[in-house]
């Protein structure tokens, strides 16, 4: 037996990587299931998605099967390159930040249209998606790096007997 958490993730780790075959983002992504993100990137002009459990609430109980509410986070990071950032300013261009917040979208709307009749291995539906973190000031400004977080809602069903 399992962990609803990590089968949860681990479905929508699978999920954004059929949305990248069938080029539903404007952008390529791999999502990595993850449970340790180091905020700082290292290298730039790479695109990090990451997968991460949050947490699993059982919420109510039908007979021998347990309704969880399980909160999974996307996480959407990029370091920009030189060629990203204002040579007199030093920030990074609004474009690029904006080509990152249209991602971080599209992969909320992805995964609404598809999750409740694609998570196979568990009976899950989506419930609500919520941006959390549009981006952070901070990590623009000290690291030259965009990071934006969708925590995803979903429901699972699963036997408790």
């Amino acid at each position: 037996m399992s962990s609803v958490l990590y089968d949860t993730a681990d479905q929508v780790q699978k999920l954004i990587a059929a949305g990248q075959t069938a080029e539903a983002f404007t952008t390529d992504v791999t999502a990595v299931l993850a449970f340790e993100v180091a905020l700082k990137l290292e290298e730039a002009g790479n695109l990090h998605c990451d997968v991460v459990p949050f947490s699993a609430t059982l919420a109510m109980r039908r007979g021998d099967i347990g309704i969880w509410t399980v909160l999974v986070d996307v996480a959407i990071r990029y370091g920009y390159a030189t060629d990203d950032i204002d040579a007199t300013t030093g920030k990074v261009k609004a474009a690029s930040v904006a080509a990152h917040l249209l991602l971080l979208e599209e992969v909320n709307q992805y995964l609404a249209k598809r999750t409740n009749r694609t998570l196979a291995t568990v009976l899950a539906a989506w419930r609500s998606a919520e941006i959390i973190l549009n981006w952070t000031a901070e990590h623009l400004r000290n690291y030259h790096q965009f990071t934006g977080i969708a925590r995803i809602t979903y429901e699972v069903e699963k036997s408790i007997a």
